[in-house]
């Protein structure tokens, strides 16, 4: 019986060890933490009057996303072309090298550097290339693509290059940074402009039209089958859920046009 007892007790005490030893991975794990920064629109910054807003992850040993971490951000070298305001906008505003830290704020000793460099840039010619022609209320999504002209430094970075596009007026919103959806009909201003510079844009308008208008259910549905894919569509192939994305919009929008 004492045998039996003891060897519970051990078995016991085994388990208890065992348990106290996850527990300790565990904490170390989630106490081994580190920042990093990102460094896309910072490490070739550009002097622009829009800010950047700073980003960064913060992981534990594993490398597994930590949330709930407050970070503190600072300009250490450069301080006279280069600030932070309202707590993570970083302003360029001249040209040379700065340092962007990213610190936890419970543990600054825990942080993450970026060496950066900016230039004064000048930026033209912006143009939309997508294909935008014969629009219907079918006639999307329509990715955007775009181009526009870069000078002032030797080797431009595809973040120079970058576009922004917004529907200023008209019956639709841009999605996901590049999916241009209509709503109605009508026409439709659509805004593309540089990234640094919103001045340097070009404003595109868009007749929408509604080829339902005027018939009855029936060939409003037979339409809607045969012309998902009308002219002035994607200039690219749709990913899945894109096209999932057109299909549903397009079956809610002809539900509305019914029940109207």
């Amino acid at each position: 019986m004492f045998k039996i007892k003891m060897i519970a007790f051990v078995a016991l005490a085994g388990l208890l060890a065992g348990g106290r030893g996850v527990s300790v991975a565990v904490s170390a794990a989630e106490e081994s933490l580190s920042v990093q920064l990102d460094e896309t629109y910072i490490a070739s910054a550009v002097v622009s009057d829009i800010p950047v807003e700073l980003s960064a992850k913060v992981l534990n040993g594993d490398g597994n996303y930590v949330y709930g971490k407050e970070l503190v951000w600072s300009v250490t070298s450069g301080e006279e072309i280069a600030e932070i305001r309202d707590g993570n906008l970083l302003y360029v505003t001249g040209e040379g090298s700065f340092t962007v830290r990213a610190a936890l704020a419970d543990d600054e000793s825990i942080c993450d550097h970026c060496e950066c460099v900016s230039n004064q840039l000048t930026f033209s010619n912006v143009r939309i290339l997508s294909k935008i022609e014969n629009v219907t209320v079918y006639t999307q999504p329509v990715f955007l693509t775009g181009s526009i002209e870069v000078e002032g430094i030797d080797f431009p970075e595809d973040v120079h290059y970058e576009l922004c596009y917004e529907v200023t007026e008209g019956p639709g919103y841009v999605s996901v940074g590049n999916y241009l959806y209509f709503t109605g009909e009508g026409t439709v201003k659509l805004l593309a402009y540089s990234r640094y510079d919103r001045s340097v844009s070009v404003l595109l308008e868009i007749p929408v039209t509604d080829p339902d208008k005027g018939l009855d259910a029936d060939e409003s549905e037979e339409f809607f089958q045969g012309n998902l894919q009308a002219d002035g569509g994607c200039s690219s192939v749709l990913s899945g859920g894109a096209a999932m994305s057109a299909v549903a919009l397009g079956i809610a929008f002809l539900i509305g046009k019914r029940r109207r």
